[in-house]
């Protein structure tokens, strides 16, 4: 419906939800800044009964809604699984107290909302687990609690963070550093090779010193525990604050990966192979890497992304389809090509070698 709203006055919209709330699934206002919000609550309301059919929300751009008629359509939706409030201009922590009630929610896009902060604890005494797959997120000026996120989200394959300059590495460890109560019973049975599945469903890994790129954190050994998540694409581009220290701490913490983004970093000089490399090669089924503007790279990242042989299914590399690297002059010719051999999946390699003019 969004690609008539231009010409079409808001009143339109709510004679129809007038007469037929009661049969809305899906409801689409995508760039109606106009959108009266009280008037929007009062024809959804309209045949009486205590709450909507909606399914899906897209509610991006709207800027006239009012926090309580944001609020309203949250609350008496209990159905939603789908929903982006996507640029809007009035969006605080009191609305996660209402999201965090929707059972059936699995798509949530908060990117670019102006808000002065984002508290996911705020209204939160004990986390409330979600079913929420997607988290968008890009664009906030505001870091949310990455820990708690991940407890409040274990079931999330794709979370783009992009644009947010205050992310620092220590929120993304934060996020793959189960709490206590999680591993501390694993590591009582003395069970510390592999990885281990806890009595709340929680996957729970133990690294080495080396392979989580942190000091040992348990008592007279060198082992580290480490939140196993289900991501499949995470993106971090644009986000200035972090380094490649970030690839080591989420190092083996992703084995369902497919997508990476970590581009336009504006050449951050902390963004390099090690961490990259480290993290890439515990990623076996990664289909699409970019880090466009990250000039310090070199051929250890294509090794890591390189299959040691070709047709071998699930190593590092065998499903490797993009490749974006950009303005990387110390890759080598040699490397590339090594590379464009062995992945046998290969359809877009980006190597700017000539730099940034």
């Amino acid at each position: 419906m969004h690609p008539y709203l231009d010409h079409m006055p808001p009143s339109v919209l709510i004679k129809l939800l007038w007469s037929s709330s009661s049969c809305v699934r899906k409801l689409d206002t995508y760039g109606w800044h106009g959108l009266p919000g009280a008037s929007l609550v009062n024809a959804l309301n309209g045949s009486g009964a205590p709450e909507t059919s909606l399914r899906k929300l897209d509610l991006q751009g709207c800027r006239d809604l009012a926090p309580k008629d944001l609020t309203w359509l949250v609350d008496h939706s209990p159905h939603l699984r789908w929903v982006s409030l996507k640029g809007l201009a009035d969006v605080g922590s009191y609305l996660w107290n209402s999201l965090k009630q929707l059972n059936a929610l699995e798509y949530l896009d908060v990117s670019h909302c102006k808000m002065s902060s984002f508290s996911l604890s705020s209204h939160v005494d004990t986390p409330h687990t979600t079913k929420i797959t997607h988290f968008l997120a890009a664009g906030l000026g505001s870091t949310p609690e990455m820990s708690l996120l991940a407890e409040i989200m274990p079931n999330l394959q794709v979370l783009d963070l992009s644009h947010c300059p205050t992310l620092k590495d220590q929120d993304m460890l934060n996020f793959v550093y189960p709490p206590s109560i999680d591993w501390e019973p694993i590591w009582n049975r003395q069970e510390v090779t592999g990885r281990h599945r806890n009595r709340v469903g929680k996957d729970i890994a133990f690294l080495t010193e080396e392979e989580s790129g942190q000091a040992g954190l348990i008592a007279c050994t060198n082992f580290v525990p480490r939140r196993v998540t289900r991501l499949k694409k995470l993106v971090l581009s644009e986000c200035t604050g972090l380094t490649d220290q970030t690839c080591r701490y989420l190092a083996h913490a992703m084995p369902q990966l497919e997508v990476f983004e970590m581009a336009h970093a504006d050449g951050n000089p902390g963004i390099r192979s090690t961490g990259l490399a480290a993290m890439l090669s515990t990623c076996p089924k990664i289909r699409k890497v970019d880090l466009e503007g990250a000039v310090e790279i070199d051929d250890e990242v294509l090794s890591a992304l390189t299959p040691r042989e070709t047709n071998i299914k699930d190593e590092v590399g065998s499903c490797l389809e993009v490749l974006s690297l950009g303005f990387a002059d110390d890759v080598s010719m040699d490397a590339m090509l090594q590379l464009v051999r062995r992945c046998p999946r290969l359809k877009q390699l980006d190597v700017d070698v000539s730099g940034p003019s």
